[in-house]
Order: C-alpha cells, then structure tokens, then sequence
C-alpha cells in the first residue's frame, strides 16, 4: 500500500513532482500522513482496493503542496502533469495541499467525466446545514474513485453516505459565513460578470453579452474573512503572477521541444511545431496575456503530439484552469456559440454565491481603470479566447506577430 514503507512506516512526503510520478508508478495510490486525516494507512488501503476493482486506469495522488506547479490551481496543474507522464487516459484524483480535491480524466468518454464532476457536488457545503458532515479530500477521494470503478459509473446518496459518516473520511467542521464574497482584484460594484464568446469584429455585442450573464455579489462586510480554501471555496485564488507562468510556460515548452526531437515526423507534428514557434515569440513578452498564451501554446502542442484529432480547448473564462470539459452557450450576435469552460466555472456561474475565476487583463490609463477580464479587450487572445473558439490558434499569433 503508499501509505506504508518496506519497513513497515508511513512514506516520507514526496519533495517534487518527480519523486510522485515514481512512487505512483509502484502504486496508484499515494496518501502522505497529513492528507489522511489522521487514518493514513485506513485511507490508503480503503482506495487501493477501490482502485484495483477499476476497469479505467485511476491515479489517486493526496499531497503537500509541491514545488514547480502553478499557484493559481496547482491541482489541475499536477493533473494535467501526472497524465503527461504516466497513463494518458487514466483518471487522476489529486489535492495539494488545502487546495482542495480536484480530478483530470485523459479518456473520452464524456458520460464518465460528467458523473465524476456530479460526484463532487455533493460533497460541496451544504448552505441549509453548515454543520453537516463534509468529506475530507480523502472522502472525496473515495467518492470518485468508487464512481470510476462502478460500471454504471453511478452517483448515489448511499455512495456520499459511506464518505461522510465517520471521522474517517470526514473533515474537522467548521462554520462559514453566509456572505458571498468577491475575487480581491475585480472588487467593484458596478461590475457584472459572465462569460462571452470572443468572435472576430463582434467585439460591442461581445462586452454586453458578457455583461448580461450574470450580476456580481455584494462585496463582502468589513471584518468578515472568506472560508478556508477547499474545493468548493477554490475561486478564491490570488491572481496570476507573471514570472510563475513564465516559468511554467518555459518547462511545458522544454518538454514540448523534447517530444518534438524524439518524434520529427507523424500527425500533429507540424501544427505542434508551428505552436512551439508561436510560444517562443510571445514568452519573454511583459504582458501577462502574452505569456499566458505560451504557456496555452505549450499545452497545445503537447496535447497535438499526444492525439491530433482532439483539439486542446482550453476554459475559455481563464485558460490556466486547464482544458475546458464542458460547454456551455453564451448570446452572441443574436444567436448562441457553445464555449468550453472548466468545471469550477461552469459551477460559478451558476451560483449566486460565486463568481467565474476570470483571467484578468491589467489595464495602465491615466484615469483609475479596474482590471477587466481579458475577452472583453480586443487582443488575439480575445479574438480566439486562447484557442478554445479557433483551433488555429499558433497560426493567428505568428500573422500578429510579423
């Protein structure tokens, strides 16, 4: 079990992402003493055997926070790094630290991704009983593991039950407030928020239809502090620091070229080249978009290596969440486009509670001008919100950029 060394102890914490590829690579499973809550060895043996009655390869990775992942979603981005390197079309349930659960399906089977995503709705605070039972990761854990490996990939209120009734797979309670809070950079009371389709020279229809989506909560009242980030409080991130994803864009470019070399020939290739060229020339850019757009490039790319006949989509309210899983249709010209967004968003903007994690464009004027997300600007990340509207995304960046 990866609970328990050749001695008979608890393993050690894994230091990198390096040392956890190798540890699941002996066992799916690896639970570090803290994520346990406290029943380490229970847990781990519990999801081992969920996870060896699975037909679909299952990753199940509950650890410290890890050097090198992105800050902004650190367990979407250890997700997406695990399938790079082990089973692409396994699914992987990971937490980082007290980022909360999260879950990175590489398959393509629709119908499993979205009861996966059901399973975690259940496990969100219930507002009418703040004290109920809440799964810890780990019971979060065992919920979707059990979805995976149940045929009928079947969501059901016995399954929820089994996780939240002992101290087990529960998490210490606690009680939140009530009181809707906003993201700190786009705190504004005339700010409404949605999420638009980004379609060439329709820019006016664009900003209004975004506007009309959805309203922004109230700010928060003085003295009252956010709940402890978990799964269900994960929209409360701070916003995306430049030299981070630079650095992330540079390492998934540095494995980009690498598959490249080891591969010069075959489908995808050359669309993958052309997104390597393309993200070369924006990643030393200052402009946060710019960098973010290697880094989207990057991931293209890869993802062209890995299968060239399924585009990389990725969320198009803010694309470092990962790729964009579901669709959703916005107004747009009179009519409706479908966008993919990722699950955290396509939850936000059904909740009066929360608001979409939207990628933000810094804005310098000699008036004070708030930060607005970047689809309402005018850029080629706009135009193709990052790819997730025009596949075609390295080649509208190389004609920009000549």
């Amino acid at each position: 079990m990866g609970a328990w060394g050749a001695d008979g102890t608890v393993d050690a914490y894994v230091d990198d992402l390096d040392a956890l590829v190798a540890a699941l690579r002996e066992d799916p499973v690896h639970v570090q003493q803290v994520r346990g809550n406290g029943h380490t060895a229970e847990v781990d043996a519990a999801l081992t055997r969920i996870v060896e009655s699975s037909d679909i390869p299952v990753y199940v990775a509950l650890v410290g926070n890890l050097p090198d992942l992105a800050v902004d979603d650190p367990t979407e981005d250890l997700g997406i790094r695990l399938q790079s390197q082990l089973d692409p079309d396994a699914v992987y349930v990971v937490a980082v630290g007290s980022r909360g659960t999260d879950f990175h399906y590489g398959g393509s089977d629709p119908d499993l991704a979205h009861a996966i995503y059901e399973g975690l709705k259940p496990t969100y605070p219930d507002w009418e009983d703040e004290d109920a039972p809440r799964a810890s990761d780990a019971g979060r854990a065992a919920i979707l593991a059990s979805i995976v490996a149940d045929e009928d990939h079947t969501v059901s209120e016995e399954l929820v039950d089994t996780y939240t009734s002992s101290a087990t797979w529960t998490q210490a309670g606690y009680r939140e407030s009530k009181q809707p809070y906003l993201h700190v950079e786009v705190v504004s009371a005339s700010v409404f928020v949605g999420v638009l389709v980004a379609l060439v020279g329709w820019r006016l229809t664009r900003t209004w239809a975004l506007r009309a989506v959805t309203a922004a909560p109230p700010a928060p009242q003085r003295g009252r502090k956010p709940p402890a980030s978990t799964v269900e409080a994960a929209i409360d991130r701070p916003g995306a620091d430049l030299e981070t994803v630079r650095r992330d864009a540079t390492s998934t470019l540095d494995k980009l070229a690498a598959e490249l070399t080891a591969r010069p020939n075959g489908p995808g290739v050359d669309d993958a080249l052309g997104c390597r060229v393309a993200a070369e020339q924006v990643l030393g850019s200052h402009d946060l978009l710019d960098v973010v757009g290697a880094l989207v490039l990057a991931r293209t790319g890869r993802a062209l290596l890995k299968d060239h006949d399924r585009p990389y989509r990725p969320c198009f309210v803010n694309p470092l969440h990962g790729r964009g899983y579901l669709e959703i249709d916005l107004p747009a010209g009179g009519g409706s486009v479908a966008v993919p967004v990722c699950r955290r968003c396509s939850e936000a903007r059904s909740s009066s509670r929360r608001r979409p994690d939207a990628l933000l464009e810094p804005r310098s004027s000699w008036l004070p001008m708030p930060d607005r997300p970047y689809y309402e600007g005018d850029t080629v990340w706009a135009r193709t919100g990052y790819g997730s509207l025009d596949p075609d995304l390295w080649r509208h960046v190389t004609q920009e950029r000549r």
